[in-house]
């Protein structure tokens, strides 16, 4: 995905609250070799950070955990497009999920075209189109593109 100039969410494994370098709150704690998510949690601030580290170390049976940073609340689109060898493509749809990230795409309700994704960020997810996504034999490829909301006046509610 880096790669392909795509922006990823940045992530550290992490054995101590010490190493957590370069992962600003709100975060996401994954503890290593836990079932259905003990000991992981969503921080919100440094603090809260610091302790669900902690926890999630405790939780861990090898004492790791992989800190991501959150894309909870944010907004996610889809396209599905058809691409050749060749790179060509067609978008067939775009898909905008009413839920905010954080609910499982097979949960979430999804309406087709697009209704909310301004055009500038419409034509920017269409330009990517899979970059950097080999389809080998597959012709059929869906993109889940996560989009940071803003305030209506554009600016960062963060």
């Amino acid at each position: 995905m880096e790669r392909a100039g795509l922006r990823v969410p940045r992530s550290q494994i992490v054995t101590s609250a010490d190493e957590l370098h370069g992962i600003l709150a709100p975060a996401v704690v994954r503890p290593a070799f836990t079932l259905g998510g003990h000991g992981g949690g969503f921080a919100d601030g440094a603090d809260e950070l610091r302790a669900q580290v902690a926890r999630g170390l405790r939780e861990s049976p090898i004492g790791q955990v992989l800190v991501e940073e959150s894309v909870r609340g944010w907004d996610e689109f889809e396209l599905e497009v058809v691409r050749d060898r060749n790179d060509n493509v067609v978008i067939v749809c775009s898909i905008e999920n009413l839920d905010p990230m954080g609910v499982h795409t097979g949960d979430s309700i999804t309406v087709a075209p697009q209704m909310t994704l301004p055009d500038e960020a419409y034509q920017e997810l269409a330009r990517r189109r899979g970059r950097g996504h080999p389809c080998g034999r597959r012709r059929v490829r869906r993109l889940e593109h996560p989009v940071r909301p803003r305030s209506r006046d554009g600016r960062d509610p963060r």
